[in-house]
């Protein structure tokens, strides 16, 4: 999935030669089938805890453009080209529209339902060091990470919704919306999971966004 996944991207990236990719799996097999990738194992402590392992070690310029899609994702063409223009004038973090979100809502700050939440993270480089260079904590094992992201961009002012400008999707085709099927990997997440996550988020939002920076590594 994430080898055909990628392949889209590529395929509809204006500068494909400007991108760097980086990969987090679960499995040596998963990493020998991959060939040719910069791929990351990342064994335990789920989804957030992966991509915190590679975050952590970038070493950026502050003006690159960091971007995180997941293989259920789905980009529009020339989508690249796209983000270099939004963060001609922006140094911050670009709320993309995905399909799931409510458009017509605002994001207020509040934990009010349905929650707001982040599934693709977009932003500069110097806001990634704004953010302790963790997007999503690993206090979270997969779920609400996003939301509580998207709470610290906004309480920070690094934030920028033009999803009603632009009208840009990049998809995300997850099982729920019926576009593709449930997995044995979407099965895993839930039960206790969900349950620890849902009561993580709502402990961590009652810290002020300086403290929730300072402890989002979880280490």
């Amino acid at each position: 999935m994430f080898k055909e996944t990628y392949k889209y991207w590529m395929d509809r990236a204006n500068y494909p030669e400007k991108i760097i990719s980086k990969v987090v799996v679960k499995t040596e097999e998963q990493k020998a089938e991959l060939e040719g990738f910069d791929v990351t194992v990342v064994k335990e402590n789920g989804y957030t805890y992966g991509i915190y392992q590679i975050t952590k070690n970038l070493e950026l310029e502050d003006t690159d453009i960091i971007l995180l899609p997941t293989d259920d994702t789905y980009c529009p063409n020339r989508w690249d080209k796209y983000l270099y223009k939004k963060f001609t004038n922006w140094d911050g973090a670009l709320y993309l529209e995905d399909g799931q979100n409510d458009i017509n809502r605002e994001l207020d700050n509040t934990l009010t339902m349905p929650l707001l939440f982040m599934v693709m993270a977009c932003m500069t480089f110097k806001c990634l060091k704004q953010l302790n260079k963790c997007i999503f904590s690993p206090h979270y094992y997969h779920f609400f990470s996003d939301v509580e992201a998207l709470h610290n961009l906004y309480d920070l002012g690094l934030i920028k919704d033009d999803r009603k400008i632009d009208n840009k999707l990049f998809h995300h085709k997850h099982y729920y919306e019926g576009l593709r099927k449930k997995d044995a990997s979407d099965e895993s997440h839930y039960g206790n999971p969900w349950y620890h996550d849902h009561d993580m988020l709502y402990e961590r939002m009652k810290l002020p966004v300086e403290e929730r920076l300072r402890t989002i590594t979880n280490e």
